[in-house]
């Protein structure tokens, strides 16, 4: 039980900080200019687009550690 916890923990506590950023979202955004809210959106992209490429990438050298072992 105690390693479960410690197993899935940490993954509910990102999942409640990334909530606690979404959540009041809709406020904050009606609040930017237009000028901001392309400033905010092109960090979001890089943020998001350099997740997705550690995951791909992550993914290609599982794939070639398999293929080779």
């Amino acid at each position: 039980m105690a390693a479960a916890w410690r197993r899935w923990l940490p993954r509910l506590l990102l999942l409640l900080f990334c909530f606690s950023l979404v959540l009041p979202l809709p406020r904050y955004l009606a609040g930017l200019e237009t000028g901001e809210f392309d400033l905010w959106l092109g960090r979001l992209a890089w943020v998001a687009g350099l997740a997705v490429l550690i995951l791909l990438l992550g993914l290609l050298g599982r794939w070639l550690l398999a293929r080779r072992g």
